[in-house]
């Protein structure tokens, strides 16, 4: 719906969204937190980077209330979804602080290691959480960590699964376009 947005789509999409962000019965821990990753997308996608901070503070605390003993009993691709988000949260905290200035060396290596749980999740049943993981970590090799031969191998990867998502090898192309050696005068 993302991928196709005109003034149609936008609005099923927020409607659908606030319908997630408004519901109070089952599993309201697993909808607050996609309505959350996905309110931070459209944000992105629309360039609010204001509002994009404000929900990610939001999402943030969300985090730091939730009940882990509550999320062991859902199905194991929400566990490993409130795993992977937990730790991006996490990473995302880190490297905000060793940005600005707050003990940079001991918050580098904190938001590495992060990165690296994030990365050694295991392989899920599910396909979906993989996809999933995949594609976050990609985005988290492209914008912010400016690293082009890990964004592409991600990007690689999900146009292989995807050959019909142009999105996926528009960015995979973008990426290797750094990789290429530079012509010498």
């Amino acid at each position: 719906m993302v991928s196709a947005f005109n003034a149609t789509t936008e609005s099923l999409f927020l409607s659908e969204l606030n319908s997630l962000n408004e519901t109070n019965s089952g599993n309201e821990d697993y909808k607050k937190l996609f309505y959350f990753i996905y309110q931070i997308r459209y944000e992105n996608f629309r360039n609010k980077n204001f509002i994009r901070y404000l929900t990610s503070l939001r999402l943030h605390f969300f985090l730091k209330n939730i009940d882990f003993e509550e999320i062991k009993k859902f199905d194991p691709f929400l566990i490993s979804m409130f795993q992977l988000i937990t730790e991006f949260d996490q990473y995302m905290e880190y490297k905000f602080l060793s940005n600005n200035g707050f003990q940079i060396k001991k918050n580098k290596i904190k938001c590495q290691s992060s990165l690296g749980k994030m990365e050694s999740m295991p392989i899920s049943e599910n396909k979906s959480f993989d996809i999933i993981k995949t594609y976050l970590l990609g985005k988290i090799y492209l914008d912010i960590e400016i690293n082009y031969y890990k964004a592409f191998k991600k990007f690689q990867q999900l146009s292989i699964m995807f050959p019909q998502n142009i999105i996926f090898k528009e960015t995979a192309a973008e990426c290797k376009k750094y990789l290429a050696p530079k012509p010498v005068d």
